[in-house]
């Protein structure tokens, strides 16, 4: 007869590791998912507000037979600044930002990120642009006129420390 063992029950060192290893991978799947659903989020968020400012001019050049002059004439411009803002509070009282703007402007790219702050671009009468910067740009409508990136060496597609790399044009 067999001399009678004690075996200790448990998991090895490497079923442990193993173990930890599966669900380090499902975790960073999980954050990577929540991230791009939230990047996408927020761009359908800067597409419906563009579409709110866009109402907006449009009734602007309704009633004044243009569009509004913006920063300088035929100047691009943030839309929350002056005169742009003060010509359109009218017809928007609150000036849509975008989701990720934390406040500044002009300088929110100056590390070389993108600089999440709706633009407004009137590009000669009776015809504007809207700009803003998408993160996700995989979306069907980031960067649809590469043309344009190509014309304005500061538009880029994607965006890399540019201004925007999608636009919507208010009149044609």
């Amino acid at each position: 007869m067999l001399p009678f063992r004690n075996l200790q029950r448990g998991f090895t060192l490497i079923e442990m590791l193993v173990v930890i290893a599966i669900i380090s991978i499902l975790i960073g799947i999980g954050i990577n998912t929540f991230t791009i659903a939230q990047q996408k989020a927020r761009d359908v968020r800067r597409k419906a507000d563009l579409r709110s400012i866009q109402t907006a001019l449009e009734l602007y050049k309704q009633d004044k037979g243009d569009y509004p002059t913006g920063v300088a004439p035929y100047g691009l411009g943030p839309i929350a600044d002056e005169p742009t803002k003060s010509e359109i509070a009218p017809y928007l009282p609150t000036i849509p930002q975008d989701p990720k703007n934390t406040g500044s402007n002009w300088d929110a790219g100056a590390s070389g990120g993108p600089m999440y702050v709706y633009y407004y671009y009137k590009t000669g009468v009776g015809s504007s642009q809207l700009l803003a910067a998408f993160e996700n740009i995989h979306d069907a409508e980031c960067c649809k006129n590469k043309a344009y990136g190509q014309i304005h060496g500061n538009i880029v597609c994607p965006n890399a420390g540019g201004y925007a790399n999608y636009y919507m044009v208010t009149s044609q």
